[in-house]
């Protein structure tokens, strides 16, 4: 399935934020479809947060987000016959809010990497790691003689022939 999901987002104009999820087919003449979500648990109106997709789950993991966080900071979306929402609670270092980062899943070691934003009114530049596995955060510390800039806005992909997150752009 070739396919884009959409979750969340501000309306500004309006001051609304929501909590759809939109399927959006990526074949020519294919229109975006809303799923309709099973269940009685979901996250807050959220914007401003970092998703990935987790293949081997068939889920979209989302992290963060302004207006959203409560007990958990990582919300899973199962995205089999009936979409269900399921809140995961996280061990290892908890992670306060955040918002206006990146997150993309590292298939080597089956984690989702998150990187930058902003806490409060600071922007950072660190990296935290949530592994699947155990269901814990923990802060990465890379090495090199660069690092980028604390910021906010920005994109990142993961790059498989490196196994390495790229991140771009943003408001530092």
């Amino acid at each position: 399935d070739h396919s884009v999901l959409i979750f969340g987002g501000h309306q500004y104009q309006v001051g609304v934020a929501d909590i759809d999820v939109w399927k959006v087919p990526l074949e020519p003449g294919s229109s975006a479809t809303k799923l309709t979500i099973s269940g009685s648990n979901f996250p807050k109106t959220l914007y401003d947060h970092a998703a990935i997709f987790h293949p081997g789950e068939n889920a979209m993991f989302v992290v963060g987000g302004d207006q959203a966080w409560n007990d958990h900071n990582v919300w899973k979306l199962s995205l089999g016959e009936s979409p269900t929402w399921t809140p995961f609670s996280a061990g290892g270092n908890t992670l306060i809010n955040r918002i206006r980062h990146t997150a993309v899943y590292n298939p080597v070691d089956d984690s989702m990497i998150m990187f930058g934003g902003q806490i409060d009114a600071i922007f950072k530049n660190d990296v935290w790691k949530f592994s699947f596995g155990t269901k814990a955060w923990s802060q990465l510390f890379p090495g090199g003689s660069e690092k980028p800039s604390a910021r906010v806005n920005h994109s990142a992909v993961y790059d498989a022939a490196d196994n390495s997150m790229v991140v771009f752009g943003g408001a530092i």
